[in-house]
């Protein structure tokens, strides 16, 4: 069976540290290939292990796992990050074992932002309402089993109905996902994390996406300028808050845990912002009570700054958020003892 080149990159990537090795880049049999998947508990997103071992098999005939200057010449897209080659060239020899393992990591990481910019191999559109992305199952699936899900949903009632999918340009069987009416930009934060495995709101995005222009130049990061209280850099307590929706609507956890981290890197200095009355409404209102990690973090900051309980915008807003005010009221009651703040147990109705 014949699998795409774009698989085998993803599995060549993913697995040459183990096939590398000397004993299994001499490998050739099936048997003997499912013994080393079994032992390291191999997996590759969606492919089966049966698919994996092929993939594998046919890897290891290639010889690609024996040296790197036989895979650069099989896939040379491989080793299109000419910064990155010349510093593992110049490295010290010979590597430690954490110095190769940090090469490898360093390379993988610069391949998933190639192919991030690039969308080459893609095999899936992720659309929103004004975006399109060229992405790569491979990548979002693991990620989020929301979308693996609905994909094979979709995939198994087009093969019920019959008609074959389309092929693009690169010969890759197309598959689409729709995040419909979701924030845009909180998408765009979810999508970058899938390959880079964090997300700027500020930063441009790859040339072949589609929709919208990149940021200004004189855009600047969320973190300058302490004193400034009222620039559109508390907005994005808003957009983490939306992130964390997303994280959770599409369950994943990470981005869930990122995106609480940059809240309150935002709210230090932001506190004082519109923005965290509109970030709260969206923790309050957007996600289930069971659903704490965002809550705890806003509640928490209204405690950390207590004067804001005294302006009369504050006031209203809290008479309608019944939820948060109870909230804050039960963290001043009792508030959590260092070091450990994040323990809101038996703390409000949102927090049982």
């Amino acid at each position: 069976m014949q699998y795409s080149r774009a698989s085998c990159i993803i599995v060549y990537s993913s697995l040459r540290h183990i096939f590398s090795k000397s004993g299994n880049a001499a490998l050739r049999k099936s048997k003997a290939i499912e013994k080393v998947v079994q032992r390291h508990r191999l997996t590759v997103s969606y492919y089966s292990k049966k698919e994996l071992i092929q993939i594998l098999q046919h890897l290891l005939k290639q010889r690609v796992f024996e040296s790197k200057d036989t895979a650069r010449s099989v896939y040379p897209e491989l080793f299109l990050s000419p910064a990155v080659q010349k510093q593992t060239e110049q490295a010290t020899e010979p590597f430690s074992v954490p110095d190769r393992n940090s090469s490898i990591m360093e390379e993988d990481k610069a391949w998933r932002r190639e192919i991030f910019d690039s969308g080459e191999y893609s095999d899936i559109e992720l659309v929103s309402t004004d975006k399109l992305y060229e992405a790569h199952r491979v990548i979002v699936c693991p990620w989020s089993p929301v979308i693996k899900r609905s994909l094979e949903f979709n995939a198994a009632k087009a093969n019920r109905k019959g008609p074959e999918p389309a092929e693009f340009g690169n010969g890759i069987t197309k598959a689409s996902f729709n995040f419909g009416d979701d924030d845009p930009q909180a998408v765009d934060c979810m999508v970058q994390f899938f390959y880079l495995w964090d997300y700027n709101p500020r930063s441009l995005m790859p040339k072949h996406i589609l929709g919208q222009d990149g940021p200004q130049e004189n855009e600047t990061d969320a973190a300058s300028d302490a004193d400034d209280t009222t620039t559109p850099k508390g907005s994005l307590l808003i957009l983490h808050s939306k992130v964390f929706t997303l994280a959770h609507k599409y369950d994943i956890p990470h981005v869930r845990d990122l995106s609480i981290e940059k809240f309150q890197e935002v709210a230090r200095l932001q506190w004082r912002s519109n923005c965290l009355l509109d970030a709260a409404r969206e923790a309050y209102t957007a996600t289930p009570s069971t659903v704490l990690e965002m809550r705890r973090a806003i509640v928490k900051t209204f405690y950390e700054h207590r004067e804001l309980l005294g302006e009369d915008h504050v006031k209203d807003f809290l008479r309608e958020m019944h939820d948060l005010a109870f909230d804050i009221l039960m963290y001043m009651n009792k508030p959590p003892s260092p070091p450990n703040p994040s323990s809101f147990h038996g703390f409000g109705r949102a927090f049982q």
